[in-house]
């Protein structure tokens, strides 16, 4: 997960905007799940999961506000598009209703 750390390594050091830490992190968030979801075809009907590192440098305080509008935003970002428009609707409108409460910019990456 050193892409993650970098990512948000330089968001705070002012290197990238908010949308490019935003996308950055979020593809690989979805490599992540990517993987996690293969481990489920190894033993189908067990599924499995690989355990999410810390993804903040520890010169980083996780619970600052830029961290956390970052990774919410992230995670945001990295639903799979293989979910029902449905619930990917319920899902989206659950994210955006955090980052709103708590005053938060909504980032959308290109498609």
């Amino acid at each position: 997960m050193t892409v993650a750390r970098a990512t948000i390594r330089n968001y705070f050091n002012g290197e990238d905007s908010l949308p490019v830490a935003v996308c950055k992190l979020a593809q690989v968030v979805r490599e992540f799940d990517r993987l996690s979801a293969r481990l489920d075809a190894v033993a189908p009907g067990q599924f499995k999961r690989i355990v999410e590192p810390v993804l903040v440098p520890s010169e980083i305080d996780p619970n600052d506000p830029r961290v956390q509008e970052l990774t919410l935003n992230a995670y945001r970002e990295a639903i799979p598009e293989t979910l029902q428009p449905e619930s990917r609707s319920r899902i989206d409108h659950y994210n955006d209703s955090i980052l709103h409460a708590r005053r938060f910019r909504v980032v959308d990456c290109a498609a």
